[in-house]
């Protein structure tokens, strides 16, 4: 499982977290001019919107309402109404059971009930999928949206920034705070991690964390020789990526076989 969380604030460690799930689709996408948007209903009943866009056609972007609205200018990391994009065509698809959001290049498929979101390539190879049952939850207590994603044994994650313990930032059991850091001491770097007792975190080797520059920007390589799939996280707080078990990524149903 490759799961990314995003924090406003820092409270308690993760595994005291009370998660608030993302269960269902709530009613029918809207169209929008380069995608979708989608209503999510919470194990708490409330409801955000997911904005799915296509910038390319192998170029998505995904946005999460806040208490119902977008904030589209939220960080001055993405400038996507600064920059010329050529024309998209995109088709959605929708029945009971999946909203299909489509170019030439790419699909993202949402699955309704329960709630989960993958895509794919032309071909069929998956650029992502999340963990069964747990593809995304908000926690009120530290202000944290998660999300979960699969992965396997054989793949590789490239990039987060400056970081100790190899190019290949895979590790199960590794766990990695995105928060600049510029000093090499347990005491500065226990109020910024999730677990200061976490043996990921260990202040007398190389896989010391965190530290230096970090950087919410990764590519996913399906297995030693596979495509990638690159992912920028629009956020400027800090934010926690941690490693678990694999779980194996799905092909697509209605693609090539």
């Amino acid at each position: 499982t490759l799961l990314s969380l995003l924090a406003t604030t820092m409270s308690e460690p993760l595994s005291n977290a009370v998660e608030d799930r993302a269960v269902r689709v709530v009613g029918n996408p809207i169209a929008t001019e380069k995608g979708a948007e989608i209503t999510l209903e919470f194990a708490s009943l409330v409801q955000e919107k997911l904005r799915c866009e296509f910038l390319t056609e192998d170029l998505v972007r995904m946005h999460l309402s806040t208490k119902g609205a977008f904030i589209d200018n939220e960080t001055p990391a993405v400038q996507v109404g600064g920059l010329s994009f050529p024309s998209v065509r995109v088709t959605c698809n929708h029945d009971a059971n999946q909203i299909r959001v489509s170019t030439s290049k790419m699909t993202v498929v949402f699955d309704c009930l329960p709630f989960a979101v993958s895509a794919f390539r032309a071909d069929g190879s998956c650029v992502f999928a999340s963990y069964p049952n747990q593809a995304l939850a908000l926690r009120k207590a530290g202000g944290f949206a998660i999300t979960r994603r699969c992965n396997s044994v054989q793949d590789g994650i490239y990039g987060l920034g400056e970081k100790f313990g190899g190019l290949n930032r895979l590790r199960q059991g590794r766990n990695y705070t995105l928060w600049n850091l510029d000093i090499y001491d347990k005491l500065a770097a226990d109020p910024f991690v999730l677990d200061a007792d976490h043996p990921a975190y260990d202040h007398k080797g190389v896989l010391f964390d965190p530290l230096y520059v970090s950087i919410p920007f990764y590519y996913h390589q399906a297995g030693p020789a596979g495509p990638c799939g690159g992912f920028f996280v629009d956020n400027t707080y800090r934010a926690h990526v941690l490693f678990g078990e694999p779980c194996p990524r799905p092909a697509d149903p209605e693609g090539p076989t």
